[in-house]
């Protein structure tokens, strides 16, 4: 909805949005059911909606449905005023989805790419993909009011630059804000794909709790942390907040190559690395019950779900190294535990409520610490979770800007 308080507006103008607002958070009210929720007489209501009507704003979906007395017009907010997308950009992949105002997908389409991909490369790639979710004739001409974009990394809107980004190079320190927008010819909202996710989890499953950290972790290189405090996103004074990668001392590493990621849990706690130490075993020989697995599966391809499986099998040198994988997770909770202490830490990104077994032996871990007890929970909506969250930053966006300037017309 748009949000009056940020806005300088006449007594007129602040009538308006109310009835836009009721008719953005609901669906088909009456004239009636709307002058009551805004305190505005029935004049003033049919009148605005009118107005917004000939804007195509509003539009007027039918008579009620009722057993006797008058049958009133019902109204809606017109979801398809304008289009957005979302893109969601990861080490290997391109994901982009098309939007109507009320969040709902049109569409979505994925462009895999090649490490090292070039910023060329991935503008091609978010182009390719503009074109191919408005190939239909209608979409081709619809209006895109703005697009939104969940990358990792550090995302500055005041120097509009992305950059401290450890898997998709391409983007680091870049003007990727300004490309995006030159290339797709409307505003670009460009936020940190794990801040987008701590907001889808908490709009979806959390809503009752005030304080929540989602856990980003990546199947490439990098981790990271969306951290919400009294239902307001925490990014920091320099966009840093949840950049987690640092959390590890190792007196084998100088200040050098700590800064440089070597040992620190940038790339400890990383799903990437698991597989790599897990498949150094497998060419040395050893982890004979997963290259079993591996071999009645017909597949090559070490898989979380596939390394679960192959520990409670009984292998210890699988074993072994997902231990040292779960004392980088836990070392990184217990980091965020004492740091926030928030309501919740959700895991995610290449870890979800699949792999029950992981967090069972993850709270196992902790809680034979004694020194808290984190309530820890497992992401259920997966990639769902940066797509809900960007959605909502995206249409706030558009309803607080563009929106909220036509309203501005209306008298």
């Amino acid at each position: 909805m748009i949000d009056i308080n940020k806005a300088e507006l006449s007594a007129k103008e602040q009538n308006v949005v109310g009835i836009l607002n009721e008719l953005i958070d609901n669906d088909n009210l009456s004239p009636a059911a709307i002058g009551q929720a805004t305190n505005l007489s029935p004049a003033t209501v049919s009148r605005v909606l009118g107005q917004l009507q000939e804007k195509n704003l509003v539009k007027n979906i039918g008579k009620e449905v009722t057993t006797k007395g008058r049958k009133p017009n019902l109204f809606s907010f017109h979801n398809n005023y304008g289009l957005l997308l979302h893109y969601y950009i990861t080490n290997h992949k391109v994901t982009g989805y098309l939007l109507n105002l009320g969040g709902e997908v049109i569409d979505r389409c994925e462009v895999s790419y090649e490490l090292p991909g070039t910023l060329e490369n991935l503008l091609d790639i978010i182009s390719k993909i503009n074109k191919k979710l408005r190939k239909n004739k209608e979409l081709k001409t619809a209006r895109v009011l703005a697009a939104g974009f969940a990358v990792p990394g550090v995302v500055d809107g005041t120097t509009r630059k992305v950059y401290k980004i450890p898997d998709v190079l391409s983007l680091n320190e870049t003007n990727f804000y300004d490309y995006a927008e030159k290339l797709l010819g409307v505003p670009i909202i460009v936020n940190n794909a794990s801040w987008m996710a701590a907001l889808g989890e908490k709009d979806v499953n959390y809503s009752f709790v005030e304080n929540l950290v989602y856990l980003n972790i990546t199947n490439n290189i990098g981790i990271g942390v969306g951290i919400i405090i009294g239902n307001n996103l925490v990014k920091g004074c320099n966009n840093f907040a949840g950049e987690v990668g640092q959390f590890y001392y190792d007196t084998s590493c100088s200040m050098e190559d700590y800064l440089q990621g070597k040992g620190q849990l940038e790339h400890e706690a990383s799903l990437k690395r698991l597989f790599e130490r897990v498949e150094s075993r497998l060419n040395e020989g050893n982890a004979q019950i997963l290259a079993h697995i591996l071999k009645e599966r017909n597949t090559s391809c070490v898989s979380l779900e596939l390394i679960e499986e192959a520990v409670q099998q009984g292998d210890l040198d699988v074993r072994e190294e997902f231990e040292h994988t779960l004392k980088a997770w836990s070392i990184i909770i217990i980091n965020i535990n004492l740091l926030v202490n928030p309501d919740f830490i959700i895991l995610g990104g290449g870890i979800s409520d699949k792999n029950i077994y992981s967090y069972k032996l993850l709270c196992e871990k902790l809680s034979g610490l004694g020194i808290f007890s984190p309530k820890i929970r497992l992401s259920v909506l997966g990639d769902d979770a940066q797509l809900i969250g960007g959605s909502d930053v995206l249409r706030q966006y558009v309803f607080n800007n563009i929106i909220l300037a036509e309203t501005k017309n209306v008298n």
